[in-house]
């Protein structure tokens, strides 16, 4: 008979991991450290992967860094850029950018 938690198949390695991460948190980590493993483990039983989201990626969150302060630039020292590398910057503040016929 397959192992099923809330009406969902499961694998006996995920039923470790997830025994695993509640342990550790138990054992004394951080409230943000446990809360995150506890999340991780209600995700792995709803049958949601373990992989992070695009906007949580360190790449993306650079970017959005990158694209914060060039926009700081052009509002507050009036610097040309002509590009912003995400596109929900793009997308809402892309009328602030230069045009290279200007």
């Amino acid at each position: 008979m397959p192992l099923t938690i809330a009406g969902k198949p499961v694998t006996c390695r995920q039923v470790r991991h997830t025994i695993k991460y509640l342990r550790a948190a138990r054992a004394g980590l951080t409230i943000r450290d446990a809360s995150w493993l506890v999340n991780v483990a209600i995700n792995r039983k709803a049958g949601i992967p373990d992989v992070a989201c695009r906007k949580q990626e360190s790449d993306y969150q650079a970017s959005l860094y990158r694209d914060a302060a060039r926009l700081m630039a052009i509002t507050r020292n009036r610097v040309r850029h002509y590009q912003f590398e995400t596109a929900e910057i793009r997308g809402r503040f892309g009328h602030l950018l230069s045009r290279y016929d200007d």
